[in-house]
């Protein structure tokens, strides 16, 4: 069982489901036509929080089922071993600093090379900080770039280079295998 999934949609629930009952017991307080209001309005938002609270733990099951590898790395090499060769396998990553501290653009540029030394990915992306959230407060995140994919034709291990440029230190890295269902990672 995947407890985190399990634990992110029962809060969901019970945060939703809390204002519903918060909206029902309002009506208790009200006139007749108003307790009809007020309940009708609190059992829809119960329902909404239990409807979401499923579709956040199916999403949450499939994606972390999925997951064949995800780490935080310096530059340098780390491995994973691919289990479904002949699948498309989907690669995401994105610099770890918080983007306010960022003044410029960063670029990571990510190699895999299968053990056969046949090139499976060589790439390089930008990312760059850019300010979300009201005009009073911003917020800043990272303008991410596309998710990359590549096919292994071997299973087995592999092996994956980030190099980081500028102030970046660390990169998050996430592979998702498709065809994978038990959500060990490697």
């Amino acid at each position: 069982m995947d407890w985190k999934a399990l634990v992110t949609s029962l809060i969901a629930v019970a945060v939703i489901g809390a204002i519903g009952i918060w909206l029902i017991s309002l009506g208790k307080k009200a006139k007749p036509f108003g307790k009809f209001v007020f309940a009708g309005l609190g059992s829809l938002v119960i329902l909404i929080g239990v409807s979401l609270g499923f579709s956040l733990y199916g999403g949450s099951v499939q994606e972390n089922a999925s997951t064949l590898f995800e780490t935080e790395i310096s530059s340098g090499p780390a491995s994973f071993t691919v289990e479904h060769p002949n699948s498309l396998h989907a690669l995401q990553i994105w610099p770890v600093p918080d983007p306010s501290s960022m003044t410029a653009e960063a670029q990571i540029a990510v190699n895999i090379v299968d053990a056969k030394g046949n090139v499976l990915l060589d790439t390089q992306q930008s990312f760059s900080p850019h300010a979300v959230g009201s005009s009073t407060r911003s917020n800043y995140d990272w303008n991410t770039a596309e998710a990359q994919s590549f096919t292994p034709t071997q299973s087995g291990a592999v092996t994956i280079r980030v190099t980081p440029s500028g102030d970046t230190e660390k990169v998050h890295l996430w592979i998702k295998d498709p065809d994978k269902t038990d959500g060990k990672r490697y």
